[in-house]
């Protein structure tokens, strides 16, 4: 049922408990108590639809509420007559006001003069059914349109290195993310724990604790696609996880996303037979600057981190978008036109016709895509003021990126264990490091001690707190797993090697450089026979010590023979070639070869922006080193723009004391009094 807040504010909603991931509600004011049976003939024909409703009989109460929740909620405000006009008049200009509407049963007259200045506002209503039905209509319109949507792009052909190549890797680890964890396997206990997190979340939200207990109690696989398309907490939780990637709510969610992939599966087993190809659309609200993103990407590949929600009628399509440019100036209308064949293979991302399983199957024809379908932007073009984007859906191998894909799966373990060690790992290489400690123990908890995983778990939790700068802790583990190792396999067993590389790793970051060649020595001498990423590795490590010892000649030595190894074995855009490219970089500059090195720094961040997430550290440590060699060649301004660049990413994701943010501050402000010390501020 609906609560009411009519006391004071500190009896409102704030945005904890109202839900901050809901794509809109439906607000009453003044119409649950001067006419109550309208109110409830509505909640009845909408109660299927959303638990979003707040009710209010008070004017400043809701006119708070409003105001306070505007970064968190949209809404759609019904009024009643003695309120509709002074409400109109304080909150229409207010961004998360989509549209009002207002009954007054004694009006004679809906078109009454005042409403014409107010485009939000769809009509005074004196007719309970036509009144009703504007609200569903309204409800409906931007259930559709008005929930935002995220988008990665693949940038295959180089050729804006400013903008979309930036999120090349985020697409390649959002694709990662999706493929584990519908192989991820869950229980009847999963569900138990969804249901206790979410009970635990909404504690303060009686409407949605109703849907909680309602979704405890009826909740089968076979009815996910039903569940979703209702406007619930589980529609708003599990979009708002999608878009912001949050692996906790990700995680509890994947029995649900996988019986979506499941009933996808099937309906699009049994319509390929009648159909070959779709035609579908969709309407959306995008900003300026996503616009200009896609119209700049032509040729390229768009993954969405959602489930895709479109319709094979393109004139009702459009008609949702209605008059929605008066009402935002950042938002515009587009359309998104998908060309979809049947008979091409989508075996980890299907799409069908779920009609027959939506809450809205009545007049719809909606056609559902999985989460991160891949399509290709084929073309663009303006129709009446919208902006509308052909696509076409990729199938499984019609990918630039396969190659890298499938290396990556196997590198991570996709496929072979499907186990939250897999997840762990995933997480750690995408810089998620928090989220990584979290399920190599979760792991390890439910491991028996003597279960052969327990030392993967514990070199998992060894690599992220040496990612955190935590050596010491580091070093605990690594030890351990060797020790572990030691006692029960050959000396020259390969994962005995691998430990060794790891432990050299954590004495070199600690400027231990005896032990850390004596680790690394030991660890070649396994590696060798086997001349693979491992032995490459190494190397690309040993020249790392010789770099910081000053015997730069040697180590350019190690450095090419590991990029030598890695440009034989790898996709051309993997992150280790990244990494040796940078490597190599670094050690040019300190031999005074700065265009070579400038060459090697360019290729290393072409593969970083390729293969791994915008954010990430290597990519930090790129535009350090093209900032520094800018600043030697004397263009000073470059220089600074690099550095600057690698500042953000640092203080996106590192800890605030630690002492890489203070080295590059601190590198800027020498940058910054070079150039004045010499005049030169404007080069």
């Amino acid at each position: 049922m609906a609560t009411n807040y009519s006391l004071s504010d500190s009896n409102l909603p704030t945005p904890s408990t109202i839900e901050e991931c809901r794509s809109f509600s439906i607000v009453w004011l003044d119409i649950a108590t001067s006419h109550p049976l309208l109110y409830l003939d509505v909640r009845k024909r909408l109660r299927e639809r959303t638990d979003s409703m707040e009710t209010f009989d008070q004017i400043d109460q809701c006119e708070s509420f409003i105001r306070r929740t505007v970064d968190q909620c949209h809404m759609i405000l019904v009024l009643g007559e003695e309120v509709g006009h002074d409400m109109t008049l304080r909150i229409h200009d207010l961004s998360n006001v989509l549209s009002v509407c207002i009954f007054d049963e004694k009006s004679s007259d809906i078109r009454i003069p005042w409403i014409g200045e107010y485009p939000k506002v769809k009509g005074i209503f004196n007719q309970t059914e036509t009144f009703t039905n504007q609200i569903i209509f309204e409800y409906k319109r931007w259930q559709k349109i008005g929930d935002p949507v995220v988008f990665n792009i693949f940038n295959i052909h180089g050729n804006n290195e400013k903008s979309t190549s930036f999120i090349n890797g985020n697409f390649l680890h959002s694709q990662l993310l999706i493929d584990l964890l519908l192989r991820l396997k869950s229980t009847e206990l999963n569900l138990k724990e969804f249901i206790d997190r979410c009970k635990k979340e909404y504690a303060c939200n009686e409407s949605v604790l109703s849907t909680v207990d309602e979704f405890e109690k009826t909740y089968d696989d076979e009815f996910a696609i039903w569940w979703y398309t209702r406007d619930t907490f589980i529609y708003r939780r599990l979009n708002k996880a999608l878009r912001e990637q949050n692996i906790d709510w990700l995680f509890h969610f994947r029995f649900f996303i996988r019986a979506i992939f499941n009933l996808l599966s099937e309906l699009q087993h049994e319509q390929k037979k009648a159909s070959s190809m779709e035609h579908v659309y969709r309407a959306q609200l995008i900003s300026a600057k996503e616009i200009a993103q896609l119209t700049n990407s032509i040729g390229e590949l768009i993954s969405f981190n959602s489930f895709l929600s479109t319709s094979r009628d393109r004139k009702r399509t459009l008609f949702y978008l209605g008059d929605r440019p008066m009402i935002f100036d950042d938002l515009h209308p587009v359309l998104f036109e998908i060309e979809a064949s049947y008979e091409l293979i989508y075996a980890n991302k299907p799409f069908a016709d779920i009609t027959s399983m939506s809450v809205f199957a009545e007049g719809e024809q909606e056609t559902f895509f999985m989460i991160g379908s891949v399509f290709r932007l084929e073309r663009t073009f303006m129709e009446d003021n919208v902006t509308v984007f052909k696509f076409k859906l990729c199938s499984e191998g019609d990918h630039d990126l396969i190659t890298l894909f499938e290396e990556m799966k196997n590198e991570i373990g996709i496929e072979k264990e499907d186990t939250l060690l897999t997840l762990g790992t995933l997480l750690w290489k995408s810089g998620r490091l928090k989220e990584a400690k979290q399920f190599y123990c979760r792991m390890l908890d439910e491991l028996a001690a003597d279960d052969p995983l327990v030392e993967n778990c514990y070199q998992g939790l060894g690599f992220v707190a040496a990612a955190q700068n935590d050596h010491d802790t580091a070093l605990v583990w690594q030890t351990k797993v060797l020790q572990n190792f030691q006692s029960k396999l050959p000396s020259n067993d390969y994962r005995i090697g691998c430990t060794w590389n790891a432990i050299g790793n954590i004495h070199w970051r600690t400027h231990r450089y005896d032990p850390a060649l004596h680790a690394y020595t030991t660890a070649i001498e396994i590696f060798w026979p086997h001349h693979d990423r491992d032995t490459a590795s190494c190397l690309n490590n040993m020249g790392n010590v010789y770099e910081e010892t000053g015997q730069y000649e040697k180590a350019l030595e190690y450095h090419r023979k590991s990029l030598g190894i890695r440009e034989g074995i790898l996709d051309p855009n993997h992150p280790e070639l990244g990494t040796s490219h940078h490597n190599v970089a670094n050690v040019y500059r300190q031999l005074q070869k700065f265009k070579t090195a400038f060459v090697h720094s360019k290729r290393a961040l072409h593969i970083f922006q390729k293969s791994l997430p915008a954010n990430d550290l290597s990519i930090a440590a790129t535009y350090k080193t093209m900032g520094a060699l800018e600043f030697d060649m004397g263009t000073y301004r470059k220089g600074l723009q690099y550095l600057e660049q690698a500042a953000g990413i640092y203080r996106e994701k590192l800890p605030q004391n630690h002492p890489t943010i203070d080295d590059i501050h601190i590198t800027i402000m020498r940058a910054m009094k070079i150039m004045h010390d010499s005049g030169l501020d404007n080069f």
